[in-house]
């Protein structure tokens, strides 16, 4: 038996790459939030970055590996983090406009209830 996977084509090709150049720039920015504490690219980056797993679905997808390989654990293994994205545009717009922005222990459950509600 001859598998062909993956099987690059004109839909997941393009997929891949933006895919990959996300991934990289996602951890460019935890690097870089790691190295100089600027509390928005710590935010853009989980939004990249989650944005990213959303899109190797369909990558995946097109690659043809829910075809070949139906019983693989990642089929089963698809998380929904869409819920997050909207707490993190909002984090990430407030510390953008917001000079002195930082979590601090008094207010920082009050903002983990974004993530909750």
């Amino acid at each position: 038996m001859f598998l062909t996977f993956p099987n690059f084509n004109i839909y997941s090709t393009p997929l891949l790459v933006l895919v990959s150049q996300g991934i990289i720039f996602g951890f460019l920015l935890l690097i870089r939030y790691r190295h100089k504490k600027i509390p928005s690219d710590i935010f853009l980056a989980f939004l990249v970055l989650i944005t990213c797993y959303h899109r190797t679905t369909y990558t995946i997808g097109f690659m043809d590996w829910y075809d070949t390989f139906r019983n693989t654990k990642i089929n089963y293994w698809l998380i929904n983090l869409g819920f997050a994205i909207a707490p993190l545009i909002y984090f990430y717009v407030k510390s953008v406009t917001t000079s002195d922005f930082k979590f601090r222990k008094r207010i920082s459950n009050i903002f983990f209830l974004h993530f909750y509600l």
